[in-house]
């Protein structure tokens, strides 16, 4: 055995051993703490409901508020609704009563919630899915029966509607809309809200005669949540405490057949050369398309979206990434997120990493391919071109959630004039097809479940120039699963993964030498180079044991490994491979209120990395914790170390080198939220042991309800960074030796978010965002690397002499030897980056489901080299910028046929 491969094994035996102590001293330390509480087990809910049905030839319930119809009378109360918050277990301090009635084409719902001082009930205007600070009416129901998911729907006293989809283990998604209706009257008892949901709208199995439901509700100046079947504190699996919905035996699912085609014209008005052939001062397009949902099945549906269009979507915020790794992007577009849930695998512990097989920003991304102008100029698209998408979501007879999803994007040209008068069209981005398939089996009610999910990325390469660029072909694919038992207290997780991209020799080279793996590192063993290669494969792996409910007690350990030619990025997001390691977590909660408290938590997390080649890579822990107080105020704040480790990409593909511990703090403070002006405050300080490196950052949320229907959010943010050995280049001198530059860099970032919002009704809005940003990076006491392995910082850089370094015409000339030759050079890294958003959008829902948008986008961009943070003057440079202006109008309408 090589000594190598003689210390990965030592070093996972050492980290294994090392995980399963964290993992049963954490969860042992838990259950002794609290063992199952059988009303907190969730097992079989104790509450049910028949819901009354709507025969023929009697009148469906009329939504105008007033409870009146016969209907409701014959439908059974749900009443004796619980706390969660803040008295958990304790009946809500005012009466609540539910009804649900069912027809063949629709669910309806009554809620009354009675309050002995209406004029106190709280209602405030905002857009659909805004979910102002307000008095809320719930209704969740899980027409699937399968104990992880279901839709919520939501009004306030204003008709404010949001509806959501609610997941297991995961944030209540807001992002997908169905269309309903709602009536809402304030009353002398209090307030009332009627409810219309189509059938068409749900998902479930014809012919079962159960479904899950929930009821609840928000008393705002309470701070009071409660539900009609109640649902302890904190615990993440909301929907295994919902009850039996019965008395729907025969119910059919209604033909399903909707259409939204969109009609666009678009005017953009930028700065150009009046020489460029390309420019024009008014660009004009006129476009459509459209979007398809066919219910295949009662449980089923297909989606898909023809040359569709996000214009009316805010921009990405800005930012400076100066790291070796890719920036993530939320995902924005509606028709990828509406039923993201079911595509979900992340690479991490848990559903919430942003590192995921499926990241949905590959599909209509920026080109990959950069076209030279050749002395000319130069027309590159910014997007590529989404030609069409399909999905298929939803739940078999069997028991199997099955997502299906296929996006075909188009070959993109760039437009070229040389020098020469040539005009040529170099391609930048191939003709390309996305496919994810997804299944997952439920069993145990819900409390078991395990999936399957595969990828594939295919591009038409032959004759695009892009061979040696671009991967032909990518596949991935993985299992999981996860049960819970232990009176679902306890959950255990696992995830097995698996990748393979193919290519020419010179495509898979890059991904070798590519900053997630660096296969070129001249000091490793475990992992080589081989440019002969056309395919590279890998592995990644998970197991997580969690205790996540039951008690005050909460407690976690995982096991997770990533081979090094792991590479799911051509559909995926993934910033690094190759490592190992063991981590373990211990919480404790307080959820009943004290004499200053109304709520708190405190947490100990502690993390080991590894990499294949046995260097440690990441080790360290904090201690966190957060509390809300009785006047309704929120403080959080931790504190955490970090072990020196070594670093596998600080070079960017030369030696590993050791990296200094480093400390660091962070709080926050937020303020009533049930206020009409509210601010918080966030504020994190970093320092590194050895460098004397150190960085903070604050920011200020100031929100403002000025009217029921106007807000203001103001978020400005302020970074200050002094770090000792930023990465600035690597350079071969003149004997060929490669040369690791670094530098002491002080970078400054300032930037806020800036939202005004005006609400006229539910269905009519205004709303402006800007986000204003600077950026300066100045660089001092440039050094290179002599022994990246040295015990001391200060013995692993050689710092360059003043007279051996010179600035020229932009380029620092080094001659290290200080012979009067330059022995090699590099640019400059000093940066001032200006950068400027916005979009004003009027949202118009004309009627349900069809809404028009008139938008106004603007964007500023500017740059130099003059690394001065002068905030004032920074700004004003950035509004002398021209501006690039888009005009839009989008109207869609929506058909059900």
């Amino acid at each position: 055995m090589s000594p190598s491969s003689f210390a990965t094994v030592r070093a996972l035996s050492v980290g294994l051993a090392a995980g399963a102590g964290l993992v049963t001293l954490s969860l042992s330390a838990a259950l002794a703490q609290s063992a199952p509480d059988p009303q907190q087990a969730g097992a079989t809910p104790a509450r049910r409901v028949t819901a009354v049905r709507v025969e023929p030839g009697v009148p469906a319930p009329v939504l105008d508020g007033r409870l009146d119809d016969p209907i409701w009378a014959r439908a059974e109360p749900m009443t004796d609704f619980i706390q969660r918050d803040p008295e958990p277990g304790e009946p809500s301090a005012f009466r609540t009563i539910g009804r649900i009635a069912v027809d063949h084409d629709a669910v309806y719902v009554a809620l009354e919630g009675f309050d002995p001082e209406p004029a106190r009930i709280v209602g405030r205007l905002a857009r659909r899915d805004q979910v102002p600070t307000s008095d809320w009416l719930a209704f969740m129901i899980d027409s699937d029966r399968d104990r992880r998911t279901a839709y919520m729907f939501l009004v306030n006293p204003q008709e404010v509607k949001a509806d959501a989809i609610i997941t297991n283990g995961a944030d209540d998604d807001f992002r997908w809309d169905a269309v309903w209706e709602v009536e809402a009257e304030v009353t002398d008892e209090g307030w009332v809200a009627e409810f219309r949901i189509p059938l068409a709208m749900l998902r479930f199995t014809e012919g079962g005669g159960t479904w899950g439901v929930q009821m609840g509700r928000i008393i705002q100046r309470l701070d009071e949540t409660s539900f009609w079947s109640a649902m302890p504190p904190q615990d993440p699996n909301a929907v295994t405490y919902f009850g039996d919905l019965a008395g729907l035996e025969g119910l059919e699912s209604p033909a399903r057949l909707e259409l939204l085609p969109y009609a666009l014209s678009q005017v953009t008005r930028a700065p150009g050369d009046e020489a460029n052939p390309f420019f024009e001062h008014n660009d004009w397009k006129l476009s459509g398309g459209l979007d398809l949902k066919y219910g295949v099945t009662s449980n089923l549906t297909l989606d898909a979206t023809l040359n569709p269009d996000f214009g009316q979507v805010e921009a990405d915020p800005s930012q400076v990434n100066l790291s070796a790794f890719e920036t993530f992007f939320e995902e924005r577009r509606p028709f990828f997120i509406e039923g993201a849930d079911i595509f979900n695998m992340s690479l991490g512990v848990g559903d919430g990493d942003i590192e995921t097989l499926f990241y949905t920003r590959r599909i209509g991304r920026a080109p990959q391919g950069r076209a030279d102008a050749q002395g000319g100029f130069l027309d590159s698209p910014i997007q590529t071109s989404i030609l069409g998408a399909t999905k298929v979501s939803g739940r078999t007879a069997g028991g199997w959630s099955i997502g299906l999803l296929d996006a075909v994007t188009d070959e993109e040209e760039a437009r070229v004039m040389t020098a020469g008068g040539e005009r040529i069209e170099p391609v930048v981005e191939p003709l390309a097809n996305y496919a994810v398939l997804r299944l997952r089996r439920d069993l145990r009610e819900g409390r078991t479940h395990f999936g399957l999910m595969g990828t594939s990325t295919h591009r038409r390469l032959d004759g695009s120039g892009l061979e040696d660029l671009l991967r032909s072909s990518a596949y991935s694919g993985g299992a999981d699963l996860t049960h819970r038992f232990h009176g679902d207290q306890m959950r255990l997780s696992a995830k097995l993964l698996g990748t393979t991209i193919h290519g020419s020799e010179e495509a898979i080279l890059r991904a070798q030498l590519s900053s997630a793996r660096f296969y070129q590192r001249p000091d490793v063993t475990h992992v080589a180079v081989d440019s002969s290669a056309t395919s590279l494969s890998g592995w990644s792996s998970v197991v997580e044991l969690m205790k996540e409910s039951g008690g005050p007690w909460r407690a976690a350990g995982f096991f997770q490994a990533r081979s090094p030619g792991f590479e799911p990025n051509d559909i995926g997001f993934m910033r690094e491979s190759d490592y190992w390691g063991t981590g373990a977590f211990v919480g404790y909660r307080v959820v009943k209120p004290t004499w200053i408290l109304r709520r708190a938590g405190v947490n100990l997390n502690t993390h080991s990395f590894w990499n294949f080649g046995g260097l440690p890579t990441a080790r360290g822990g904090n201690i966190n914790g957060n509390a809300q107080l009785k006047n309704f105020w929120f403080v959080f704040g931790g504190v955490s170390l970090d072990l020196d480790n070594w670093s596998t990409d600080a070079l960017r593909g030369g030696p590993d080198i050791r990296e200094p511990g480093e400390q660091g703090g962070w709080f926050g403070v937020e303020s009533d939220d049930r206020k009409r002006l509210q601010f918080e405050l966030y504020g994190e300080v970093e320092r590194e042991s050895e460098s004397g490196g150190r960085a903070y950052e604050v920011s200020v949320g100031v929100e403002w309800q000025v009217t029921d229907g106007a807000s203001i959010e103001l978020e400005p943010f302020y970074g200050d960074e002094c770090g000792g050995w930023q990465f600035v280049s690597t350079r071969s001198d003149l004997a060929g030796n490669s040369r690791y530059v670094f530098g002491d860099i002080h970078q400054r970032t300032f930037g806020t978010v800036a939202r005004v919002e005006y609400t006229f009704t539910p269905r009519l809005s205004v709303q402006l965002y800007a986000q204003p940003f600077v950026a300066t990076g100045e660089y001092s006491e440039f050094k290179e690397v002599v022994d990246p392995r040295a015990e001391r910082f200060d013995d692993r850089f050689g710092i360059f002499a003043p007279g051996a370094i010179a600035l020229v015409d932009g380029t620092y000339r080094v001659d290290a030897d200080q012979n009067g030759a330059t022995d090699f050079s590099f640019d400059d890294p000093a940066f001032n980056v200006r950068e400027f958003h916005s979009n004003l959008v009027l949202r118009w829902e004309y009627r349900p489901g069809s809404t028009m948008f008139v938008v106004w986008q603007q964007s500023r961009d500017s740059s130099s080299d003059d690394p001065r943070f002068r905030l004032g003057r920074n700004l004003g440079d950035l509004f002398d910028t021209q501006a690039r202006n888009v005009f839009l109008i989008k109207v869609n309408s929506w058909l059900n046929l």
